[in-house]
């Protein structure tokens, strides 16, 4: 990963935030594979694609009602970088409050967000961002 990538996943995150959801699209691989965080209520299934991405972001509405992301720290991981986001919602039928800190490894090519893994912990999602960059390296025969 680079600098331009750092500066792309930021710019992602900015174009949400100002822009809202359809901003997003701009940003993402048409083939984007989406795995929230491994828990419940959301992070039971992936997604793929602009339609998984949608849905993804349907089923959360389902769940928290109004809610989003703000990047409070860019990793430059190597092949990936790792977003250290504040996530906050409401919850839909009960208006309160939830708040959490949510780490994002993203993966660029092309000029697109390709994956999107999310992670409750930093050494998880770090150790995931190394995971990447040796399967992105070349295997000796």
């Amino acid at each position: 990963m680079s600098a331009e990538d750092v500066d792309f996943i930021r710019r992602g995150y900015e174009a949400f935030q100002a822009r809202g959801e359809e901003a997003i699209f701009e940003f993402l691989d048409p083939a984007i594979d989406v795995r929230p965080i491994d828990e419940p209520p959301v992070g039971l299934r992936s997604y793929s694609g602009h339609a998984g991405f949608r849905d993804y972001l349907e089923d959360s509405r389902e769940v928290w009602g109004h809610f989003g992301w703000e990047a409070t720290e860019l990793i430059d991981a190597g092949e990936s970088v790792v977003a250290r986001t504040r996530f906050y919602a409401e919850g839909r039928g009960s208006g309160i409050p939830v708040e959490a800190i949510v780490y994002i490894v993203w993966v660029v090519r092309d000029g697109k967000a390709v994956s999107a893994r999310g992670y409750l912990d930093r050494d998880e999602a770090l150790a995931a961002a190394r995971a990447t960059a040796r399967a992105d390296q070349p295997q000796p025969d």
